[in-house]
């Protein structure tokens, strides 16, 4: 009698198949310019069968799958990269399995944005339905947007350094279950996901903060103030902050209504704080080097050069008694961006 193996649900994948094709304007808004497009696939389904048989009949073939997403999708025109999730989602429901995951990734898509912008779409088995006898897909809101690899400078930081040069910090955005029609232009990269790369742009430029956790909670506010969505979630990351660390930073999720009542005062007491223009500094500098004082004076880097161990330490053993800068450092307001 041969032995019976209960069902097992495991994954079937296809890992960065990359493909061309038209999704709207690119980065530049030039229109019908064929762009890379990175897919990853993701399949559940039971395999109990063809690790006992050893038979290729018995399970998906992810050459077929392969295959299939190539001529259905590589070569094609595409209203924005949504219209190309969509498209895909309409064969894939003829796929066995229980649940598939979507992602399809344009590396190109957004200016200043490393990582590129990423739509993930789930299939799960309960949305699924066969009418007259053609696997179908219910509408559901499974779809989920990325904006990966952000990078951009700020001061940002604690240490004395930190306040005088601006570091480099990483950021990431997603979005989950946004409504395609409050938010996808007819046209992608759509102008709102631009936009929305812009604002958030200006809002970590012209910042200072000493947090991670504050400049995080900033860019999710006004992304959650100023464009239609429900919930986002920033990461945010500096990768000089630790010398033998790659990158250390903090993840938060907000939702629009953790903002509602309270925006006003957030505001005023960020622009009671003490701001330095590039003014403000070099006549500090200047008035600290050209004013002798006991034990030498304070030498201060240039603005775009992070101060050495000796000159940091100096400083800090020294102080700063000149004026406009009285001992602690100073901490410039963004209010002004909003």
């Amino acid at each position: 009698m041969a032995a019976i193996y209960p069902s097992q649900l495991d994954t079937i994948y296809l890992r960065n198949l990359n493909i061309a094709a038209v999704i709207g304007p690119d980065a530049w808004g030039r229109k019908d310019k064929v762009q890379p497009i990175i897919l990853n696939i993701r399949i559940k389904i039971d395999t109990s069968t063809s690790s006992t048989s050893d038979d290729i009949n018995d399970t998906f073939s992810y050459g077929q799958m392969s295959k299939e997403i190539t001529s259905q999708l590589d070569g094609k025109t595409f209203s924005n990269l949504q219209h190309l999730i969509t498209v895909l989602t309409t064969f894939a429901a003829f796929w066995p399995g229980e649940d598939t995951k979507l992602q399809a990734l344009a590396p190109k898509a957004l200016l200043r944005v490393e990582g590129g912008l990423e739509v993930t779409h789930s299939i799960r088995k309960k949305d699924r339905y066969e009418e007259n006898g053609v696997p179908q897909v219910r509408h559901v809101d499974t779809r989920s947007y990325s904006i990966k690899g952000l990078k951009l400078a700020c001061i940002i930081g604690v240490n004395k350094h930190e306040r005088l040069v601006k570091q480099s910090v990483n950021v990431d955005l997603r979005l989950p279950a946004i409504d395609p029609r409050t938010f996808e232009a007819k046209e992608g990269p759509s102008e709102n996901w631009r936009t929305l790369v812009n604002r958030v742009c200006e809002v970590v430029e012209y910042s200072s903060f000493e947090t991670l956790e504050a400049l995080a909670a900033r860019i999710a506010k006004t992304a959650l103030d100023s464009f239609p969505v429900q919930e986002i979630t920033v990461s945010v990351e500096k990768p000089s902050a630790l010398s033998f660390v790659e990158g250390a930073g903090v993840e938060i999720t907000r939702r629009k209504e953790s903002y509602s009542g309270h925006a006003d005062s957030e505001r005023t007491s960020e622009a009671s704080r003490p701001r330095m223009t590039l003014d403000q500094y070099k006549r500090t500098k200047a008035k600290s080097e050209a004013t002798p004082r006991a034990g030498g004076t304070t030498t201060y880097p240039p603005m775009h050069q992070a101060p050495t161990i000796e000159q940091y330490t100096d400083m800090k053993r020294k102080g700063n008694g000149s004026e406009g800068h009285t001992g602690g450092s100073f901490r410039p307001s963004h209010a002004s961006v909003f």
